[in-house]
């Protein structure tokens, strides 16, 4: 949708945060990979808390 504005300074804002992300992801591939496994792993005791629970 920025690029549809044909505005310089919005298009390159928008590749530089881009690249930003990408790189931030890249270095701290790990550290979000622990953090979704938690998560997944949190989740999924809350599911089997809730169907425990409900019989």
């Amino acid at each position: 949708l920025i690029f549809l504005t044909q505005n310089p300074f919005l298009i390159g804002l928008s590749v530089i945060v881009y690249i930003g992300m990408y790189f931030f992801v890249r270095t701290k591939r790990e550290v979000i990979h622990n953090y979704l496994e938690k998560q997944a792993e949190l989740e999924s005791n809350v599911q089997i808390t809730l169907n425990e629970g409900a019989t």
